[in-house]
Parts: structure tokens; C-alpha cells; sequence
């Protein structure tokens, strides 16, 4: 919503999915660690 207030309505929103077991995501997580506990990885 900060986005819109700031540039205004979008003309396109485009949705990205990404595979949480893509080799660039499961390296770097910790042991333990889940996909889901790193939002960082996966918003890339």
C-alpha cells in the first residue's frame, strides 16, 4: 500500500513463484532451517 500511496495505482502486477528447493535457496539456509523461515531467500 506504501508503494501505491508513494507512485500510484500499478498498470501491471506481476506475481512471481519461485521453487523453495532451488539449489541457490537450500545453500544457504542453516541447519535446521526452513524455506519458510527465510522470506529473505525466497523474495529474491
Amino acid at each position: 500500500m506504501a508503494t501505491v500511496r508513494e507512485y500510484g495505482k500499478p498498470d501491471y502486477f506481476i506475481t512471481v513463484i519461485c521453487n523453495p528447493k532451488w539449489p541457490k535457496i537450500t545453500g544457504t539456509l542453516l541447519d535446521g532451517q526452513k524455506p519458510n523461515d527465510r522470506q529473505d531467500l525466497e523474495s529474491r
